[in-house]
């Protein structure tokens, strides 16, 4: 015989639409299980888009016939896209935001002291917040290591990363540059916490900096 309507539409309910029990106990996984899978996925997602980041500027470089120039006029509108795409990462990801950019000059030097966590994604996300809103490309010291990082040399160049010294950095304030500092360094990101507890030991640079620069 043949089901009636809502005999029918009573088994498509129940072969489409799981028992509330079963949807509890699959949201109970999903949030037991999130915070692992965020922490897994993490380092795979932050070199996933540092290299998607080299191989935009690399297509940028053959498309525009570059050489050795990394002015910053040259490459706006690579480095525009490819932070975009941090900037986004940031917000949706992280909930990131800054406060407080619009005290940063229009113009004339600015020194800004960064903590260094164990993953620099703070760093990430500033640098792209600060140059999409400011239209400013700050000058970014970081170890040495970093140029020993297969394919990294376009990626540093371009995004006016350096070891730095005291003096160029102090030369880059007295140019009217945004300084970007970590003090704390790798010791930092070692020793880091979720408190942000500073580990910068003996390390004054910065401030030598700023009074050689005349800040």
């Amino acid at each position: 015989p043949a089901m009636p309507a809502a005999g029918l539409a009573a088994a498509l309910a129940d072969l489409l639409l799981p028992d509330p029990g079963t949807l509890s106990y699959l949201s109970w996984l999903y949030y037991l299980y999130l915070p692992a899978i965020t922490c897994l996925l993490l380092p795979y997602l932050v070199v996933l888009f540092l290299y998607f980041s080299l191989l935009w500027l690399q297509l940028w470089k053959w498309r525009h016939r570059l050489a050795e120039s990394y002015q910053y006029s040259i490459w706006r509108g690579a480095i525009h896209t490819a932070l975009g795409f941090w900037a986004t990462f940031g917000r949706l990801w992280h909930g990131y935001e800054v406060s407080g950019l619009h005290r940063l000059p229009s113009n004339g030097p600015a020194l800004l002291i960064v903590y260094h966590g164990v993953f620099p994604l703070d760093v990430y996300f500033l640098v792209a917040r600060l140059v999409l809103e400011t239209d400013r490309q700050p000058f970014i010291v970081a170890d040495n290591f970093l140029w020993k990082v297969p394919g990294f040399a376009l990626l540093l160049r371009v995004m006016n990363v350096t070891p730095g010294t005291v003096e160029t950095c102090a030369d880059a304030l007295r140019q009217g540059r945004v300084v970007i500092i970590m003090p704390g360094g790798l010791r930092e990101a070692l020793f880091a916490d979720p408190f942000y507890s500073i580990e910068w030991s003996r390390r004054t640079g910065f401030a030598r900096v700023a009074i050689s620069a005349g800040a």
